[in-house]
Parts: structure tokens; C-alpha cells; sequence
């Protein structure tokens, strides 16, 4: 969704000339010369309608046996009626009447302008946007004020100041459906979502690094406790005699998955005695090192 002001354009015709209040004027912002007298300003009217029309100007094109199109009746010096060019004539529509009233309580003479009395020197510099153009007319100070539902994009803030916003359009943007993107009830893919955080590289760098910490970590700290309670080889071992090669093996084996385990579970923040379990220095090396993979994991991907 995009959000755009709609906005009445208060331009910088308080930057041409100072303009000083006479005493026990009662007016604000006060609108006069030096010598009392209200000062004139031109605004110029963007035609659109339900937002800024002119109703006398509708009347008289439609009395005169033509149809009145917005935007463009008025806007065009060859289609345009002497009641496109009075001010009070443009109280139409929801910002057309408001700044009406607006500028009559000022007690300001208004000028009134359309896109009729646009200068080709703003033609250039915007021609694809009116509205874009209307800002370079105050820009060149052709125009002191425009009115009209415009947004106030960083181009056009650039050029001048805006109002403060009166209301907003909220755009929501609809399209066909893709069948190839509708998903399935139940998709056995689902599951292998977990592993989305991360691909398969880093994945199998895990796997490896822990797997290669729990065998050198075996090597360098020697052989369990033989006394130890074990889960996973115990009925074998017990029928094995102490000094044969296949309960070494066994021993051995088992004593790897038990690192392998401590391993995983330390990666994953579930038994972090393993770290701190090493007798030896090469062995608390090790742990060192798994630790700092450990937290460089969880430092970098959460």
C-alpha cells in the first residue's frame, strides 16, 4: 500500500516582498501592504472534479450547448469562459470550497488562474505532471498559491512548501492469482522449512566442525573412565573381556558419539558442560574452539 498526502500547496508568495501589519490590525496572518490595503495574490485552480471546480463556469459552457470537462474546459485557453478566471467561482468541490473560504477570510484580492495561464518555461522543466508544474510556477514565482489534491513528493518539496496534510489515499494494488504459487494444504516440503535459516554449505560446515571437534577432542583427552556408565554399547560390553581389541574398538566408538553428542547439544545451547569438562590443555583448546564457533553461530544468525 502507498500512502499520499492530499495536500494544499501553500506557496512562498510571503517571500517576494515584506509585507508590514498595520497598527491594531486584528487579521492573521495579516494580509496587507505597507499602506493598509489588502494585498493581491495569484492562485492558481488544478480542475478536477469533486476536489476543485467551478460551478459558474459548468453553467455557463453548459448553457452555451457544450459539455464541461474537468481538466480541460478551463484549462485550455481556446475552450475557456470568462467565469473560468473569477475566484469566487472555484468553491466547488471538497478543497475547492474550503480554500475559498480560506482566502475571503483573509480579505486578500485573488487573482485566479488555471493550467490555461501556465508559462513555457514550466512546460520544460515539468511536462509530463501538471500538478509537478504548478509547483515550478510558485518556483519561479509566476503563481503565489496552487490549490488542488496534491502530494507532496521529495521533487516537489524541493522546489517549495507544502501545507500541513488535510487527509491521505491509500492505494492497494490487486492481482490475478498464479496457480504455480498456491500452496497446498499439506506439502511434505514443509518440513525441511527448519533448515530455511541457513543452506546446505553451512549446514554441512556445522556437521563437520562438530563431528571433528568430538574425535580430536578423543584422541587428545584419551580413553572415559572405563567404570562409566554407558547407554548405547553396555549388554556388549559387558561380555567382552577389558584387554580385547573389539572392546577398545567399541570403547572408542562410543566414547566419539559421546563427544559428538556433547557437541551438537553444546551447539545448540543444551549441555554447555562440555565445554568446561577437558582435562587436558590440547583437549580444553579444543572446547575453547568449539566455543568461540559456537558463539560466532549465534552472534551472526540471530
Amino acid at each position: 500500500a502507498k500512502c499520499a498526502w492530499m495536500l494544499l500547496i501553500l506557496l512562498n508568495c510571503a517571500a517576494a516582498q515584506k509585507y508590514a501589519c498595520p497598527r491594531g490590525s486584528t487579521r492573521w496572518p495579516c494580509l496587507r501592504g505597507s499602506d493598509g490595503k489588502p494585498l493581491t495574490i495569484k492562485v492558481l485552480f488544478m480542475d478536477k472534479g469533486f476536489v476543485t471546480s467551478n460551478p459558474a463556469a459548468i453553467a455557463k459552457v453548459t448553457s452555451m450547448g457544450r459539455q464541461y470537462v474537468a481538466g480541460d474546459t478551463c484549462d485550455d485557453p481556446a475552450k475557456a469562459v470568462p467565469e473560468c478566471f473569477v475566484f469566487e467561482n472555484w468553491n466547488g468541490g471538497w478543497i475547492g470550497s474550503y480554500m475559498n473560504q480560506v482566502l475571503k477570510d483573509l480579505g486578500v484580492n485573488v487573482v485566479a488562474l488555471t493550467k490555461a495561464n501556465f508559462s513555457s518555461a514550466t512546460k520544460a522543466a515539468s511536462p509530463a505532471s501538471a500538478f509537478t508544474r504548478c509547483v515550478w510556477e510558485v518556483k519561479f514565482g509566476n503563481v503565489d498559491l496552487c490549490v488542488g489534491d496534491f502530494w507532496e513528493t521529495p521533487e516537489r518539496r524541493n522546489l517549495t512548501t507544502f501545507t500541513t496534510p488535510i487527509d491521505s489515499d491509500t492505494f492497494t494494488l490487486y492481482t490475478t492469482r498464479n496457480p504455480k504459487a498456491i500452496v497446498a494444504d499439506f506439502d511434505p516440503a514443509m518440513f525441511m522449512a527448519i533448515f530455511l535459516p541457513f543452506d546446505n554449505a553451512v549446514w554441512l560446515l556445522f556437521a563437520i566442525f562438530i563431528v571433528a571437534a568430538a574425535v580430536v577432542l578423543r584422541i587428545v583427552e584419551g580413553p572415559t573412565d572405563p567404570t562409566e556408565k554407558r547407554v548405547i554399547f553396555a549388554p556388549i560390553l559387558h561380555h567382552l573381556n577389558d584387554s580385547s581389541k573389539a572392546k577398545w574398538a567399541i570403547q572408542t566408538f562410543d566414547d566419539v558419539l559421546e563427544g559428538i553428542w556433547a557437541g551438537v547439544m553444546a551447539f545448540l545451547g543444551g549441555e554447555d558442560d562440555f565445554l568446561t569438562t577437558a582435562k587436558k590443555w590440547p583437549g580444553r583448546i579444543i572446547c575453547v574452539g568449539l566455543g568461540v564457533f559456537v558463539f560466532v553461530h549465534v552472534n551472526t544468525y540471530t
